[in-house]
């Protein structure tokens, strides 16, 4: 979760100005996905049974690529159509620097 709102804020960031926008969704438990196909015991008892369907899990992604109002916020983090605090070191510009670099290093850029 933290390095994905770290990703986010850093493509947030080196995409401003250019007209687009990178947020991150919590989609929250998802019920009856192939995500869970591998995944036995409790977590997937509990997410099916307490987990939203696939298409309720969605508004939100699809509410800011789509809605005028979320076309201008970049580098935040979503859940329920509602902007979530930053978690912890998510708040750390040195920490989002250095995940940039190891993932530019891992992936060649």
């Amino acid at each position: 979760m933290l390095a994905r709102v770290l990703l986010t804020q850093e493509f947030g960031e080196r995409l401003r100005g250019t007209g687009v926008v990178a947020n991150a969704v919590h989609p929250g438990l998802v019920k009856d996905t192939a995500l869970l196909q591998d995944v036995g015991g409790p977590f997937r008892w509990v997410t099916n049974t307490f987990g939203a369907p696939a298409d309720k899990a969605a508004d939100t992604a699809v509410w800011l690529a789509t809605a005028p109002e979320s076309a201008e916020v970049s580098g935040k983090l979503w859940a329920k159509r509602k902007e979530l605090p930053t978690p912890g070191m998510g708040s750390d510009p040195e920490a989002r620097r250095r995940l940039w670099e190891a993932c530019t290093r891992l992936t060649g850029l």
